[in-house]
């Protein structure tokens, strides 16, 4: 199966620091801080688009991804960019 690249893609890299939901017994529990890494590839009025695992140029179900709401969000550092080509298969 032939693939071509149509065109390319700028995206950045990021870094995302959050606070996610913590599960716990008794009245210690808190938020937890985390941090995601990846390709912020979508972004809404409401949340992030992260993917930490692209598999052959393309975003699509073995695309590992993650989606943040930005009102945890307390922090996007911009890494890098990441060129993601546009893949067809023939």
């Amino acid at each position: 199966m032939a693939k071509s690249i149509k065109k390319l893609r700028k995206l950045k890299i990021v870094k995302i620091t959050f606070l996610d939901h913590c599960h716990g017994i008794g009245s210690e529990t808190d938020l937890m801080p985390c941090e995601v890494f990846g390709i912020l590839y979508k972004e809404t009025k409401n949340s992030y688009h992260v993917a930490s695992w692209i598999g052959d140029g393309e975003i699509d179900e073995n695309t590992d991804t993650y989606a943040i709401a930005k009102s945890v969000v307390g922090e996007v550092q911009k890494l890098g960019w990441y060129e993601m080509k546009d893949v067809t298969y023939q």
